[in-house]
């Protein structure tokens, strides 16, 4: 019986192991060790027996994996072949590989795993996996590795989304600090957080996807202190919702955040897409019988304003927020400045957390300054989080008028909304 001496996985690495399903997207922070736990689960595959394929973006990070898996492979190779970079085993199992920049030979493969690493690095990710890697699963029903720390986004944030959907039952992701690598020192990491700065730190050692030049937001994690509620304190509140809308037909969700204007702390966030109109209202309803808000601001472009009507037919006081694109500016800038003066506390929730990052402004052709989510992500928490901020930010500097509501605290904690309107780009 031949054994192999691989390295020991840390319980990070064992976690994706033990909840892996057929398409696995591990993003971590450097030294986390992704290349050595796709390389552990294409040996295993190819010792069984099966056919598989390393792909790395350029060919000498293929020739460095080459070296460390046919190390490890040694006593159960047959062949090797350093020009072709193809390895045999005597199980009948094989390794291919391969870099991003001709992997088009590998059209008529067939392989049962690929391992894709640091996938961020190629351009053209999502014709690669459509059109070249895709395919090769295909005889096997094979399974598909992507481990890389991430740069900006693109289709591996698309891919690592799927993973974290629920619904898609053949995907699954994970995202790593390097600090989960117990052999990594903590004082490196924390020498690091100092070298780098908050934003190129959150994107190389906590994992997380920045638009490094274009984001928005700051010292997210630094206000991720909030408390989540199941529903109103005592001595708590005011509270106030900020809902967006989201079509039945449509990606996006309905999102309903909810803020303590008190503590101007972000407490709590009900999200969920693909429901009825009807689903959506009832939904409300129960949300407002809950926590008695002071105030409920919810976009009312689209489908919005029918909705709004709806629910004032029902007694419960709501108010648009309709706006034109400076106005739009105006209030993202003021919950962008929360973040910067930490004036405002969220709850550690990771989509809300992954949102605010992703979220970017570019200069318009006009000059005119365009806020949005970076590759095709969503916003929804963000633009729920700033409807809800827009309510307890006074009228100073825009035209707004006071939320008309039962409660006196409303006037005491300035519940306010300008007349802004929510654009989809």
């Amino acid at each position: 019986m031949i054994s192999l001496n691989l390295p020991a996985l840390h319980p990070g690495q064992q976690q994706v192991v033990q909840e892996a399903k057929r398409h696995n997207v591990v993003i971590a922070g450097r030294r986390f060790g992704k290349s050595v736990l796709l390389r552990d689960r294409l040996i295993h595959e190819a010792a069984a027996g099966r056919p598989t394929a390393w792909v790395s973006p350029t060919y000498k990070m293929v020739s460095e994996s080459w070296r460390s898996i046919l190390q490890y492979l040694q006593p159960m190779v047959i062949e090797s072949n350093v020009t072709e970079r193809r390895i045999l085993l005597s199980t009948g199992g094989s390794i291919e590989f391969w870099s991003l920049d001709a992997i088009e030979t590998t059209r008529g493969r067939a392989y049962s795993v690929i391992a894709v690493d640091e996938a961020a690095m190629a351009a053209n990710l999502e014709a690669v996996w459509k059109e070249v890697l895709r395919p090769t699963l295909t005889d096997y029903v094979g399974k598909s590795w992507w481990g890389s720390t991430p740069r900006g986004f693109g289709f591996l944030k698309n891919l690592y989304d799927r993973g974290q959907d629920p619904s898609s039952a053949e995907w699954k992701s994970w995202q790593f600090e390097t600090s989960t690598n117990p052999y990594i020192a903590g004082s490196e990491v924390d020498t690091a957080r100092e070298d780098l700065g908050e934003r190129s730190f959150d994107q190389e050692f906590r994992g997380q996807f920045i638009d490094l030049q274009n984001s928005v937001f700051r010292n997210i994690y630094e206000c991720a202190t909030a408390e989540r509620l199941d529903g109103p304190q005592a001595g708590g509140g005011p509270y106030v919702f900020g809902i967006d809308w989201a079509g039945t037909g449509r990606g996006d969700y309905t999102v309903v955040s909810i803020l303590d204007a008190g503590a101007r702390a972000f407490v709590a966030l009900d999200r969920w897409r693909s429901a009825e109109y009807g689903l959506q209202l009832a939904r409300v309803r129960g949300m407002y019988e809950h926590w008695k808000p002071a105030a409920i601001i919810a976009e009312a472009n689209s489908m919005g304003a029918p909705l709004i009507a709806q629910l004032r037919g029902d007694g419960i006081p709501i108010l648009e927020f309709v706006t034109t694109n400076p106005s739009k500016a105006f209030a993202i800038e003021q919950l962008s400045l929360a973040f910067e003066r930490r004036t405002i506390q969220i709850i550690p929730d990771a989509t809300l957390i992954a949102e605010l990052q992703a979220f970017s402004a570019s200069r318009l052709p006009s000059g005119m300054v365009r806020y949005a989510a970076a590759g095709g992500t969503h916003d929804d928490c963000v633009i729920g989080l700033m409807l809800a901020w827009a309510a307890i930010e006074g009228p100073e500097a825009v035209e707004s008028r006071l939320i008309m509501s039962d409660d006196p605290a409303s006037e005491e904690f300035g519940l306010y909304v300008p007349r802004v309107e929510i654009s989809d780009y």
